[in-house]
C-alpha cells in the first residue's frame, strides 16, 4: 500500500520538470530550478521550539504547515540554500579559487563562473592565446594573473564547455498553471563532453567534465524516453556505463555526490524508486548543502520498494539516514522507533519529534498510538537528550488533555535539562504554565498570586521587553489569556473576564462599561490587577468616547457632551464632511471633497446639536433648526458622510451594513431620529420648496428602513446585481408626487433619483 502521509505539503510554490532529481538538476556550478519558497511564519497554534532540541543543519526541515521549507534565513552561511539556481555558488568558488592557487582575484572568478557569455568566455581564451590584445577592465584578474597560466586556460576551457550546458540544465521557474518548459538537449554536445572528458588528464577538470556529461545523459534519456519503456532500468544505458567507469576513480566529494544525484535521477524516472531512494540518501548525509535537495527527491512509493532501499543499506548509520528521511514525509513514530533500536543516541531521531508535536499542535488528531511509542522511548532514558523526549513527552499528554501524565514527565525533563540555559528554561516554563492555567479550574486569590509572574513574564515576551530568541509564545499568551477569562465568566467575574478577552458585546451595555471604568480608574490596583490589566487592550478615554457614542444614538445629548470632554484625541478629531449638510443623492466623498468653512469634531458637533435643540425648544427658528437637526443625525448613522463618529477600538466600521457587528447594527443604521426631525421640520416649513425638501429626506429614511429589514431577510430576497429587490415606494414618495410635483426641488428629485423617477412613471 501506499504510504500515508504525515505532513501536508503547500501546493503553491513554482515547480519545474526537474522535481524529483532537484539536487543533481545542476547546471556547471548550481542546481537547476524547482520551487520558490514562500516566505515563513510560525504556525500559529505552536509553542514547542524545534530550534533548542535539533542541530542547525536540519532547521530547514523544522514542521511547517504551510511551507515546504522552514526559516529561509536559517543559515548565514549558506544565504542561497534555497535558491536552486545558486545552491553550490560558495562552494564552486571555493574551489575554483583552491585549484587557481588563489591567484585570480575573487570577484573575476565569480564573474567569470557565474556571469560571462559564451562570447565574453571566447575573447579571455582569445587573450590567453595571444591572438587578442585587450580584455575590458572587468577582466583586469586575468590580464595580470600570476599564476599557472595552464590551469587558468584548462578553467576557461571548462567553463566554455560548461556554459553550453546551460541552455537543458538551467531552468526558470515557471507557475503551476503555465505550460510545462520543453526541454532539448543539443546533440553535438554529446561528443564534446565525451572527447573532453577523454582527453583530460587534469583530474580536478575531469571529473567536472563527467559531472557534466553524466547530467547530459540524464537530460538525454528524458528527452527521448517512450512510455513503453519509462519503467525499465537498461544496464548498457549511457549513464550507468559512464557512471560505472568512473564511480570509484575521483574523490567522494561535493561534485560526486552531485553526479551521483543524476544516476539517482535516473532511477527514480525508471520507477527503480528502490534504488533512487539509497542514492539520494547518500546525498542527503554527504553535507548540509545535499540535505534539502536531497530530501526533495527522497519519495518512497511502497513499502516494497522501500524494503528494498534498506538492503541497499551498508552501515547502521546508513539505516539511520533511510528512517530519518522517510520519517520527515510518512510515519514518524514508526521511524522513531526503528531509529532508536538502531541507536538511541542518535540525533537524528530528534528532528523527527519535533516534527511530530508541531504536526500536532493545532490538529484535530487524537490518536494516542505515536503517544505510547514516545512515552517509551522517553521512559527508557537513554536518548543523548532526554529532557526533550520527556518534554515532548509531556506535551504530547498536554495536547490530550491527560494532564497527570504531563506533570510526570515534566517533572522529570526539569531533572535533567542542561543547568543555566535560558533557552530551554524558557520552554520549560512555557509549557508549565500552559499546564498550569488548565489544571486550574477556580480562580481566587492564591491563585492569583501565583499568576502574576506568569503573566508579567509573557505580557514581557509579547510587548519584548524580554526576549528569547525563537521561543514560540504568541499562542500561549492567547491561549491563556481565553482559559482565564473562560474561568472568570464561568465565576461570575465579567470585569476580569474582559480583560482577558475583549469582547464587543460587552460594551453594548453602559452598566457594564461604567463597572469596566471604575476598575480601570481604581487608584490602588493588587500586583495580580496590574498584570491583568496588561490583557487588557483599552484605554478608560475609549470607554468615555464609547459611552459617548451610546449617549449620542439615545439623544443624551449633556451626557455625551460630559463624556466626549474625557474622552481625549478621539473626541477633538475633525469629521471629514460637514454632518450638517444634507444632499438628495449619498456622496461621501462628495460631502468630504467640499470646502467647509467650519470643521467640526465629535465634541463640536454635539455642543452644536445641544444648541439647536434648545433654540428648538425656544421655538426660534425651528425649520432650519430642525433640518440641521436631522441632517446630522442622519450622517452620524451608516448612510452619512460622518461614519468616523461612530467608529472606534469598540466598533468597527464597514463598507456594508451586513458587515456591522450585530450588536450595533441596528443602532447605527436606524434613521428614525433624522425622520423625526425631518417630519418637525416639515411641520414649520414656510413653504412648499422646504415641505419638498423635508419630505424627500424623509423618504430616505424610509427607503433606509427598509434596506435595513432587507439586511436580515435571506440572500434570496434581495435579488440580483441586476435585478435588485426594491423598496415599495412608501408613504413619502407618494406625498412628493402628490402634493409638491409644481416645486422646483420636485424636478431636482426627478432628475437626480432614478427611484423616485421609476415610481411616477410606473407607480411602483
Amino acid at each position: 500500500m501506499n504510504f500515508p502521509r504525515l505532513t501536508r505539503k503547500n501546493t503553491r510554490w513554482k515547480t519545474s520538470w526537474t522535481l524529483l532529481i532537484i539536487f543533481s538538476a545542476a547546471t556547471a556550478f548550481t542546481s537547476g530550478i524547482v520551487w520558490a519558497c514562500a516566505w515563513y511564519e510560525p504556525d500559529d497554534s505552536s509553542v514547542f521550539s524545534p530550534e533548542y532540541f535539533v542541530d542547525k543543519q536540519y532547521s530547514a526541515f523544522f514542521y511547517d504547515s504551510d511551507n515546504t521549507w522552514y526559516d529561509r534565513d536559517a543559515r548565514e552561511d549558506a544565504p542561497n540554500q534555497y535558491d536552486n539556481n545558486a545552491r553550490y555558488n560558495q562552494e564552486t568558488v571555493k574551489d575554483w579559487d583552491g585549484y587557481l592557487n588563489h591567484q585570480l582575484p575573487r570577484e573575476t572568478l565569480q564573474l567569470l563562473l557565474f556571469g560571462t557569455s559564451r562570447r565574453g568566455l571566447d575573447s579571455v581564451q582569445k587573450k590567453l592565446s595571444g591572438t587578442l590584445a585587450t580584455l575590458p577592465p572587468a577582466y583586469a584578474g586575468v590580464t595580470g594573473f600570476k599564476g599557472d597560466v595552464q590551469k587558468l586556460k584548462n578553467f576557461i576551457s571548462y567553463v566554455t564547455i560548461a556554459r553550453r550546458c546551460e541552455g537543458f540544465a538551467v531552468r526558470d521557474t515557471w507557475e503551476a498553471w503555465e505550460d510545462k518548459p520543453v526541454v532539448k538537449v543539443d546533440a553535438t554536445l554529446e561528443s564534446v563532453l565525451k572527447n573532453a572528458l577523454q582527453q583530460e588528464k587534469d583530474a580536478f577538470i575531469q571529473q567536472r567534465l563527467l559531472f557534466q556529461l553524466v547530467r547530459y545523459y540524464y537530460f538525454q534519456d528524458r528527452f527521448v524516453i517512450s512510455a513503453e519503456n519509462k519503467d525499465q532500468v537498461k544496464p548498457d544505458s549511457k549513464i550507468l556505463v559512464l557512471y560505472s567507469k568512473y564511480q570509484n576513480a575521483f574523490p567522494q566529494n561535493l561534485m560526486y555526490y552531485r553526479t551521483l544525484g543524476y544516476v539517482a535521477g535516473y532511477h527514480y524516472y525508471h520507477a527503480n524508486y528502490g534504488v533512487a531512494n539509497y542514492l539520494y540518501s547518500l546525498g542527503y548525509n554527504y553535507s548540509m548543502d545535499m540535505k534539502i535537495p536531497s530530501k526533495w527527491s527522497f519519495h518512497p512509493q511502497e513499502e516494497e520498494d522501500w524494503n528494498v532501499t534498506l538492503q541497499q543499506a551498508k552501515s547502521t548509520e546508513e539505516k539511520i539516514i533511510l528512517w530519518h528521511m522517510l520519517g520527515m514525509e510518512y510515519d514518524a513514530a514508526r521511524a522513531i522507533q526503528e531509529i532508536i533500536a538502531l541507536d538511541p543516541k542518535t540525533d537524528k531521531a530528534d528532528l523527527l519529534l519535533t516534527r511530530l508535536i508541531n504536526s500536532r499542535e493545532g490538529s484535530a488528531d487524537t490518536a494516542k498510538t505515536d503517544i505510547h511509542k514516545i512515552d517509551a522511548v522517553a521512559r527508557a532514558g537513554k536518548t543523548a537528550k532526554p529532557w526533550l523526549w520527556n518534554l515532548g513527552a509531556g506535551y504530547l499528554h498536554y495536547m490530550q488533555g491527560d494532564y497527570k501524565e504531563a506533570t510526570s514527565f515534566y517533572n522529570a525533563a526539569q531533572k535533567q535539562m542542561p543547568a543555566n540555559n535560558r533557552y530551554l528554561a524558557a520552554q520549560y516554563r512555557l509549557l508549565n504554565i500552559l499546564l498550569y492555567v488548565e489544571q486550574t479550574e477556580k480562580i481566587d486569590s492564591k491563585t492569583e498570586g501565583r499568576l502574576t509572574e506568569h503573566l508579567n513574564w509573557l505580557a514581557n515576551l509579547r510587548d519584548q521587553a524580554d526576549t528569547v530568541k525563537y521561543l514560540r509564545f504568541n499562542h500561549a499568551v492567547s491561549h491563556v489569556a481565553s482559559v482565564l477569562a473562560a474561568r472568570y465568566k464561568k465565576q461570575g467575574d465579567v470585569v476580569k473576564a474582559l480583560c482577558f478577552n475583549n469582547e464587543t458585546e460587552y460594551y453594548s451595555d453602559t452598566n457594564r462599561v461604567i463597572a469596566m471604568e471604575r476598575f480601570l480608574t481604581k487608584p490602588e490596583k493588587t500586583a495580580y490587577e496590574k498584570a491583568m490589566l496588561r490583557y487588557y487592550p483599552l484605554k478608560v478615554e475609549a470607554l468615555y468616547y464609547h459611552r459617548a457614542t451610546l449617549a449620542m444614538y439615545a439623544e443624551k445629548t449633556d451626557e455625551a457632551i460630559a463624556l466626549m470632554q474625557k474622552a481625549g484625541e478621539k473626541a477633538l478629531y475633525e469629521l471629514p464632511g460637514n454632518p450638517f449638510n444634507g444632499r438628495l443623492n449619498d456622496c461621501h466623498d462628495c460631502d468630504h471633497e467640499a470646502a467647509q468653512k467650519v470643521k467640526y469634531t465629535p465634541l463640536s458637533l454635539a455642543t452644536n446639536i445641544k444648541k439647536m435643540k434648545a433654540e428648538i425648544a425656544a421655538g426660534r427658528d425651528v425649520y432650519r433648526n430642525a433640518l440641521l437637526l436631522a441632517n446630522a443625525y442622519y450622517n452620524i448613522t451608516h448612510h452619512g458622510n460622518a461614519r468616523y463618529f461612530y467608529e472606534s477600538v469598540i466598533i468597527s466600521g464597514s463598507y456594508e451594513s451586513a458587515g456591522l457587528e450585530e450588536t450595533y447594527r441596528t443602532m447605527l443604521t436606524s434613521c428614525a431620529i433624522a425622520e423625526k426631525y425631518y417630519l418637525l421640520a416639515l411641520r414649520n416649513a414656510a413653504n412648499n420648496e422646504q415641505r419638498a425638501r423635508c419630505t424627500f429626506m424623509a423618504a430616505k429614511c424610509e427607503r433606509n428602513g427598509y434596506y435595513n429589514w432587507l439586511d436580515t431577510q435571506p440572500d434570496s430576497a434581495r435579488g440580483t446585481w441586476d435585478n435588485p429587490t426594491l423598496p415599495p415606494a412608501g408613504k413619502y414618495f407618494r406625498s412628493l408626487k402628490a402634493d409638491y410635483a409644481q416645486s422646483a426641488y420636485y424636478k431636482e428629485v426627478l432628475k437626480e433619483c432614478s427611484y423616485f423617477r421609476r415610481y411616477v412613471n410606473t407607480g411602483k
